[in-house]
């Protein structure tokens, strides 16, 4: 019975290992080069093209390690669910403004700052309400395009 319980054990670590090994995988792939989903929007006054993240492996990267984001450029995190979401400036090389919404309705903005993190505690930005949306954008845009509380985030065909 032994013998049978650690064989199991064993199969079942693996199984988990190599699921984990596809997900990242298959996530790294969806997030090079053209294969990346953008989507038009128009939030505010202004029009943005946003790079849609779906994944648990892409919204922990987000913008990290990108040197900087076109003024008309933008990434929206799409979630499965609406709870209190919190972002941090996890490697980033460029300020931004995070922009909070709840079924495509601004409920706070963040502007998030590179700043130097002591004893590795990132700041964090927190959604003022339960949301299942984020969209990140350069830093200053938001007061410039007009985006405030209440804001309807439109998405364009």
């Amino acid at each position: 019975m032994k013998f049978i319980k650690k064989h199991l054990f064993i199969l079942i670590i693996l199984l988990v290992l190599l699921w984990l090994f596809l997900v990242i995988l298959t996530a790294s792939n969806q997030n090079q080069g053209d294969n990346k989903k953008m989507i038009g929007a128009r939030l505010g006054s202004c029009v943005f093209s946003l790079e849609i993240v779906s994944d648990p492996l892409s919204w922990y990267k987000g913008l990290s390690h990108r040197e900087a984001l076109d003024q008309d450029k933008g990434m929206i995190f799409i979630f499965p669910d609406k709870k209190t979401r919190t972002f941090v400036m996890r490697e980033m090389n460029f300020p931004l403004d995070i922009i909070f919404l709840k079924d495509k309705k601004v409920i706070n903005i963040e502007q998030a700052n590179l700043e130097i993190a002591k004893d590795n505690n990132l700041r964090e930005y927190k959604s003022q309400d339960e949301s299942n949306m984020v969209v990140e954008i350069n830093q200053g845009l938001s007061k410039k395009c007009e985006i405030k509380t209440d804001t309807t985030l439109k998405f364009l065909d």
